[in-house]
């Protein structure tokens, strides 16, 4: 029998300057990082990491709130990070200060082992004139109680995004 829990333990998030408007982000996110994950991220130390494209693109929408307050709509994409397993973003992250945060985890019963498995999901944005840039940090972890599976994994991606005003984005639908 297998028993699932899963919480979010924490979430907190920032953006840039709270006037109610949104930006749209053309992301292009460095995920060379990927393809050489450090051994803790692996059961079996000599496993090879799998070579994922070194660059991906998303499409993220900030849209400000109340009292400095934002919203980062991120597409949800998920990466894997070797054995210690994907980490998704979800749809929408609340944040404030251009800082998102998530940490969730899911306990699950396995024979006589109960395994815990940690995520926690870090963007940080810096705005500038033209062009913005951030890192995406992503870690995983699994702690066990009655067997053997301790693995603790952290990747940063860096991205560099270029703001397109919304009316620009509206007018090449």
């Amino acid at each position: 029998m297998m028993l699932l829990l899963t919480a979010v333990a924490s979430l907190t998030l920032a953006t840039a300057p709270g006037d109610g408007s949104s930006h749209l982000l053309r992301v292009a996110l460095d995920t060379a990082a990927l393809s050489a994950l450090p051994p803790s991220c692996f059961r079996e130390p000599t496993k090879a990491s799998h070579a994922p494209a070194p660059e991906q693109d998303f499409t993220w929408v900030l849209r400000d709130g109340q009292g400095g307050s934002s919203t980062l709509e991120s597409g949800a994409p998920s990466f894997t990070l070797g054995d210690a397993g994907r980490v998704s973003l979800p749809q929408q992250l609340l944040g404030s200060d251009a800082r998102y945060s998530l940490q969730s985890f899911q306990a699950r019963v396995e024979g006589s082992s109960i395994i815990t498995h940690h995520t926690t999901i870090e963007i940080e944005l810096m705005p500038g004139e033209e062009r913005w840039t951030g890192t995406l940090t992503l870690s995983a972890r699994d702690e066990c109680r009655g067997g053997t599976c301790q693995l603790t994994c952290e990747v940063k991606l860096p991205f560099t995004a270029r703001p397109v005003p919304l009316s620009l984005a509206r007018a090449a639908r």
